[in-house]
């Protein structure tokens, strides 16, 4: 990753910026006030240097905050870590202070100041001049400003993480900063319009899902479903449902058919809630329902039989691949396929 132009205005030239190359979409901005003795701050982290390196649309800001009052070793290490960035390696520093935290979390002050020389000598930075950067009036004192100024703001732990400018509430776990960055890469696959009618009549539409234990045959059903089977093949013509997997599993269905595999996907409209012809059986696919009145685009693939869906494909083939899909690992990658 490597800093991009066009940040957004709340963010100031001191800031630390990391987003990945080639977005397509306008990232999710996490920022983080952190410090480097804080242990949930290195979990924090390492979650965050991993979607950063799984593609994940996400732009990545640090701010210090260094907990003075409670960590003996705070101060030094945001001083170590901005005179490593004089040499142009703020965040390999950054990433091995938190990294290698377990390594030095339990020395003494006055054996930390080796430490980081010798971090330094291992990341090929001069350890002389990170010693004397470290003593310049600016890095020096910017510990203190920036423990002063985080709790002038009401902040009294660490880490604290905003999302887009916001106090993020919830835990900064992997999965709920992945939730939320997987949610803005489906931006660009949205689409503003409710779906026009593609359906060409008397034609027979079969989809085909390929996965690791095999294949599925479906055939679409537009005479029991028209709207909803309509909507599905406007998505599948548009690539909508490209990258997919099946995320979640119960006792009653597989769930599919959201790109961002996250549950909340949805390509900008639902579908109104066609009545069922009958009771839906194992093996068909349904549109998993909002409400009594509104379904989404997501699907359900059943596993067991439900009298209130709205089914728009029936199996025609693979009873042996979905009995393996009910004990498979998840998630499970799919690969469709309609063929009028």
């Amino acid at each position: 990753p490597t800093p991009v132009p066009g940040t957004p205005t709340y963010l100031n030239p001191q800031d630390h910026v990391v987003t990945p190359r080639d977005l397509t979409v306008s990232p999710i901005t996490v920022l983080v006030y952190g410090d480097y003795q804080c242990e949930p701050c290195a979990r924090l982290d390492t979650d965050l240097w991993r979607l950063l390196r799984e593609g994940y649309p996400i732009r990545y800001v640090y701010r210090h905050f260094p907990l003075l009052p409670l960590h003996d070793k705070a101060a030094i290490a945001v001083q170590a870590a901005e005179a490593a960035g004089l040499q142009g390696a703020f965040w390999p520093f950054h990433r091995a202070l938190y990294a290698r935290q377990k390594e030095w979390l339990d020395l003494d002050p006055q054996d930390f100041l080796p430490y980081l020389q010798a971090l330094a000598q291992d990341l090929g930075l001069d350890p002389q001049r990170l010693t004397q950067d470290m003593t310049r009036k600016d890095i020096r004192d910017l510990p203190l400003k920036a423990w002063e100024l985080g709790y002038s703001q009401g902040m009294t732990a660490a880490p604290v993480v905003f999302v887009d400018g916001r106090l993020f509430a919830g835990p900064p776990t992997y999965e709920n900063l992945k939730t939320l960055a997987a949610l803005r890469g489906l931006e660009t696959r949205r689409v503003a319009e409710c779906p026009t009618w593609v359906l060409t009549p008397e034609a027979r539409y079969t989809l085909r899902l390929r996965v690791p234990q095999g294949e599925l045959r479906f055939v679409l059903r537009p005479e029991h479903a028209p709207q909803s089977v309509n909507a599905v093949v406007y998505l599948l013509q548009r690539g909508w449902y490209t990258g997919m997997t099946i995320y979640r599993r119960d006792g009653q269905a597989l769930y599919l058919g959201d790109p961002s595999n996250t549950g909340y996907g949805h390509p900008g409209f639902l579908l109104p809630r066609e009545a069922p012809s009958g009771p839906a059986q194992v093996g068909d696919l349904a549109l998993e329902p909002l409400s009594p009145q509104w379904n989404h685009a997501r699907w359900m693939l059943l596993l067991a039989p439900r009298a209130d869906l709205t089914v728009f494909a029936r199996l025609v083939e693979g009873r042996e691949t979905l009995a393996a899909l009910r004990e498979a690992a998840l998630p499970v990658p799919v690969e469709v396929e309609l063929q009028p």
